[in-house]
């Protein structure tokens, strides 16, 4: 994935089952309609995000063990790519370009905001079981 916007967070000291965060942070994406394909590599899993029908273009990986960990969450910057051309095809195409960029990148910087909030809450109640 070449330009990403990142955004990443780390714990330690946990105590945290990552198996039961992971299915955790899926049902959280399945609950906002998207759906989620999970990649392994040794002690990273990458949970890619795609809007039904669309490319993926936002991630989300964690990596460590139990104890520590990080999480992140990456945006394509190419999804924001149909906004830098715009205004080149606006004039021959009307406003449907910008718009659907615009909507995209709404729903994105929405879902990621939800997904701290939503993260934070998981970890601290799976840290105190």
């Amino acid at each position: 994935m070449g330009n990403a916007l990142k955004v990443s967070s780390s714990w330690e000291n946990m105590n945290v089952n990552l198996d039961e965060l992971i299915s955790q942070i899926e049902n959280f994406f399945h609950e906002k309609g998207l759906q989620t394909r999970k990649s392994y590599l040794e002690d990273k899993l990458t949970i890619f995000l795609s809007r039904k029908g669309k490319r993926e273009n936002a991630f989300v990986e964690v990596v460590g063990n139990s104890r520590k960990f990080e999480v992140s969450f990456i945006l394509d910057e190419k999804a924001y790519s149909h906004e830098k051309l715009s205004s080149v095809f606006t004039p021959f195409f009307g406003g449907g370009f910008f718009l659907k960029a615009l909507k995209s990148k709404e729903f994105f910087e929405k879902l990621e905001k939800d997904f701290w909030l939503h993260l934070s809450r998981v970890v601290e109640k799976l840290n105190r079981t």
